[in-house]
């Protein structure tokens, strides 16, 4: 989000007390736990608790640590060896019990990470023997009520989108993994990657936009995934596949559309909260948009009032911009949630910028509520533009309304009129045929 800085503040974990007290005490301290669980964030938050002012080294995988005896000796302050994915820092030349030893014996402090994965493959092996003397604080990938509601309660609305989502994926695999997953979708388009994968989580995405409760079925995001504009390649892909790649998992953790029971889906949150955030993204098209509405008044599962909102918002961008289309789209939607003026101010305001179809609407609705006279103007209007059915009412209007003052001046006697009556479709002659 523009204005916000790179990384949100750091929200306090529930192993934070047992982590701190465990580098006040020293030797090798490892924070495991799965993937994207904030290991790492932890760690180092604990270190700027603790050590503020220690010198850290932190070496590059599969790094020589053997000379770090040396280099510390005759240091002055605190010192700590940071070894981030701890699994990359063992074997030949890494860290083992004898070179632990001599690390702690100069007072340093060896802050890791390891993923779960990581300490299972090496816990029984000789390369991990350096584990047996670790102290280890474990961090959950799914956080606490209280760890959520601390991150709820920030000031950046990155994390207080997070929080809100919850889910076993945890408020960190969420920041971590959307922008992954926001640049594995945009990449998708190319036609030599999954360009039928891509719209189908573009829809899915668009009806999550729109503001539709739960997780849409299947056949509506194959419907609708043709109203975007077709990424080139999009015929070469087949659905089925298009469908097992959007719902396979990345990294482990997510995947980009989460499959809700049978053949429904829905886009992961954290990637809906990415194309709110991403300004370049076109808005949601005018026909997804209509068919979103249509669903929610179906089903009762919808919040059409939330629904008709957010479309509200979403034209009335476009139409204070001075888009014509919007503004008709603001009168079909307030059309068609009852009777009002709403309806025709849109309808009003699209047909003075130059839309016939609008015109056309307009004219109708003003006929239906008895206001004949004014609603010529804007059939005739649309009728020059085309539209058939407003020439026929036009038509229709103007000779009640002549045939309205013919009568009047047939009572006056006037010969004119009568021979006018005679002659008009609905006149004297015609009675009795």
């Amino acid at each position: 989000m523009q204005g916000l800085p790179l990384l949100p503040p750091y929200v306090e974990r529930d192993v934070d007390g047992v982590l701190r007290s465990a580098l006040t005490e020293g030797g090798l301290v490892v924070v495991h736990g799965e993937a994207f669980a904030g290991k790492t964030r932890t760690a180092l938050a604990a270190l700027a608790a603790v050590l503020p002012q220690a010198r850290v080294h932190a070496p590059a995988r599969h790094a020589d640590l053997r000379g770090l005896p040396d280099l510390l000796r005759g240091g002055k302050g605190d010192c700590v060896l940071w070894l981030d994915d701890l699994d990359g820092h063992l074997g030949r030349g890494g860290l083992e019990p004898r070179l632990l030893a001599r690390l702690t014996g100069l007072g340093a402090v060896v802050v890791a990470t390891l993923r779960e994965d990581a300490y299972d493959e090496h816990r029984q092996t000789s390369r991990g023997r350096v584990l047996d003397l670790a102290r280890f604080v474990e961090l959950p990938r799914e956080w606490s009520e209280a760890e959520r509601e601390r991150a709820a309660g920030s000031q950046d609305p990155r994390l207080a989108q997070a929080a809100r989502r919850g889910g076993p994926e945890g408020v960190a695999a969420q920041l971590g993994l959307a922008p992954l997953l926001w640049e594995e979708w945009r990449r998708a388009r190319r036609p030599d990657r999954h360009p039928r994968g891509h719209a189908l989580v573009r829809t899915a995405v668009d009806l999550a936009r729109c503001g539709l409760s739960g997780p849409p079925p299947e056949e509506l995001i194959v419907e609708l995934h043709a109203t975007h504009e077709a990424p080139a390649g999009v015929d070469q892909e087949d659905v089925a596949a298009a469908w097992e790649w959007a719902g396979s998992e990345r990294h482990g953790v997510l995947p980009l559309l989460l499959r809700r029971g049978p053949r429904r889906w829905e886009a992961v949150p954290c990637l809906v909260d990415m194309t709110e955030q991403d300004e370049t993204l076109p808005p949601v098209a005018d026909a997804l948009w209509r068919r979103a509405l249509e669903v929610a008044r179906e089903e009762e599962a919808h919040d059409v009032e939330r629904v008709a909102g957010l479309a509200r918002t979403a034209f009335g961008r476009a139409a204070e911009g001075g888009d014509a289309a919007a503004m008709f789209r603001l009168g079909e939607l307030e059309e068609s949630l009852g009777p009002g003026p709403e309806a025709e101010d849109w309808f009003r305001r699209a047909a003075g910028a130059g839309l016939g179809e609008a015109a056309g609407r307009l004219g109708r609705l003003l006929a239906a509520r008895g206001a004949a006279k004014e609603a010529e103007p804007f059939l005739e209007a649309a009728a020059e533009a085309g539209d058939g059915e407003a020439a026929t009412l036009l038509g229709t209007l103007l000779r009640e309304r002549a045939e309205k003052w013919l009568a009047v001046g047939e009572k006056r006697e006037d010969p004119e009129a009568r021979k006018a009556l005679g002659e008009s479709p609905g006149g004297p002659d015609t009675v009795g045929e």
